[in-house]
């Protein structure tokens, strides 16, 4: 699947949406929504004319525990990140019950966050129950799983999962990869420099482009990470690139 800028400004103002408690009342455009809200979890799941639309809200300070619970589990595709899944299955029996009343439909999945983590739980859960996975976008995902859970998401998922990423945001490098974690998905990197697009950069291109500010100005860095991983930051620079798109591409 080609990559689509208006379904990633979608996904991202719906990312954004979901934190507050109106979240249901700015899914316009959809003759049906549905609210999750159990056990600390929240989803939007929104039935569009051509699909199903599964939006998991990203971290709040409840959520804290489950960021930390970083100690993988075995799932039926690889370890993965048991605080993660955690917080993605309680939406899943709510997840079925819209497909089988709204028909059978391919499934999106988005969040930023932990949202981004759970939407990418729950892509690799439906995709293993044999439901179609029409598109993945995070935002500011962190790492979720194993190389075993990301040989599966790539087969499964990998060809409709873009996964974006602010160039200051510190949360992407999170598991650290010394666990076991990695990333999955296709990387649509937001450059350092006025958020231009990218598709896709390698991880040296970004470990390149990041060096001089950790070098000569880390306490920047340190500043700037936590503040880039805002959700509307990611909305801007889809809004931005959906506007003015890239002269090129590149793609590694």
């Amino acid at each position: 699947m080609k990559y689509d800028p208006q379904l990633a400004l979608v996904c991202a103002e719906l990312s954004a949406a979901i934190y507050f408690p109106d979240a249901e009342a700015n899914a316009t455009g959809c003759p049906d929504t549905h609210y999750v809200d159990i056990a600390g979890t929240q989803a939007l799941i929104l039935n569009r004319p051509d699909s199903i639309l599964v939006v998991f809200r990203g971290t709040t300070y409840e959520d804290i525990p489950s960021d930390f619970k970083c100690r993988m589990k075995r799932a039926d595709f690889g370890y993965v990140h048991r605080g993660f899944l955690a917080y993605a299955k309680h939406a899943f029996y709510d997840i079925e019950d819209c497909l089988d009343n709204w028909g059978p439909k391919p499934l999106i999945f988005t969040g930023h966050s932990l949202g981004a983590a759970a939407a990418v739980n729950a892509a690799a859960v439906f995709a293993n129950k044999g439901y179609e996975i029409a598109a993945v976008y995070t935002f500011g995902c962190p790492r979720v799983g194993n190389g075993d859970f990301c040989e599966y998401a790539a087969a499964a998922v990998g060809d409709v999962h873009f996964r974006h990423v602010n160039g200051h945001d510190g949360v992407p490098m999170l598991p650290p990869w010394l666990l076991g974690y990695q990333h999955c998905g296709k990387l649509v990197y937001f450059s350092m420099q006025g958020q231009k697009r990218f598709l896709t950069m390698s991880p040296l291109m970004v470990l390149l482009e990041r060096l001089p500010l950790l070098l000569t100005k880390p306490w920047k860095w340190a500043q700037s990470k936590r503040v880039d991983h805002a959700v509307f930051l990611y909305e801007s620079a889809c809004q931005r690139n959906l506007e003015e798109p890239p002269e090129c591409e590149v793609v590694i």
